[in-house]
């Protein structure tokens, strides 16, 4: 914070700087850190020094997990503000490394805003995984996590298996942009209704075991680890909002699967 107040200071009006696409190129990055799981104060920050780097002294910027507003102050004493929603957000640290040497590039170099919006452009057209091989990687957690907690072999290929249904299906319905919390409900309902119906069939698998490695993946370990960062940095709004989104995900995972339980269990019962 010392340092963010001295660069303030020291700062040198940036000539010919168009300040809307300034404002909107810098809010882009913004979001780009915040919709790939970075923390709040880097969000924040790494848009105040893009700001002052173009001798932008005067700024406030506000971000929580799902908005962002920013407003500065031109040399000619006019106010500029902006405002972006964000809906939608992931973890990709990647994203977020290249963002963040980029902000430090910005600030040292101070390139034309024509350079800064193509590099945008450029991180966010990133290649990432393809179908194939986030069904291998799910998968594979999938395997992992039951021998983690004690299962067999054979219990890791089934919680394998589930996981390998269940990922398949909620990735297309991320591609129709289906509400995340519903998406959690039926991946954690394919889960348990598959381990539960091959448990019925296969004597000797570790039910628990199994089922627990399989919902592991759905866990939003690093999301609620972000939010005790936030909590923690005093960015205490932005860490409430996290740690209830991250609630509402463990609740979706128990509604999935108890209800695919007692789907499998009622059922066998009835049919027997």
């Amino acid at each position: 914070m010392t340092e963010l107040l001295q660069a303030k200071e020291q700062v040198k009006v940036h000539p010919e700087i168009a300040y809307h696409q300034l404002l909107s190129l810098t809010i882009k990055l913004g979001v780009l850190l915040l919709t790939n799981g970075a923390e709040i104060y880097r969000v924040e920050e790494s848009m105040q020094r893009i700001l002052n780097a173009y001798g932008i002294a005067t700024t406030d910027v506000f971000a929580i997990p799902n908005l962002i507003i920013i407003s500065m102050e031109t040399p000619e004493q006019a106010t500029v503000t902006k405002t972006k929603r964000v809906y939608a957000r992931a973890t990709n640290y990647d994203i977020v490394c290249e963002v963040n040497d980029y902000v430090r590039h910005i600030c040292a170099e101070k390139p034309s805003l024509a350079d800064i919006d193509k590099r945008i452009k450029e991180i966010r057209n990133r290649p990432v995984y393809g179908f194939p091989m986030q069904l291998f990687a799910a998968a594979m957690v999938g395997f992992a996590f039951t021998l983690f907690f004690g299962g067999s072999f054979l219990d890791a290929v089934i919680g394998m298996t589930a996981v390998l249904l269940a990922k398949a299906l909620c990735i297309q319905m991320e591609r129709f942009h289906a509400n995340s919390f519903f998406v959690t409900v039926v991946a954690s309902f394919i889960h348990t209704t598959v381990v539960t119906g091959c448990s019925l069939f296969i004597p000797g698998l570790q039910l628990g075991k199994i089922i627990t490695g399989t919902l592991m993946i759905l866990v939003p370990g690093v999301a609620f680890t972000t939010a005790i960062r936030d909590v923690i940095a005093r960015d205490l709004l932005a860490g409430m909002v996290a740690g209830i989104e991250c609630l509402l995900v463990g609740c979706a995972i128990a509604i999935g699967s108890t209800v695919g339980y007692w789907v499998v269990s009622e059922g066998w019962k009835w049919l027997t």
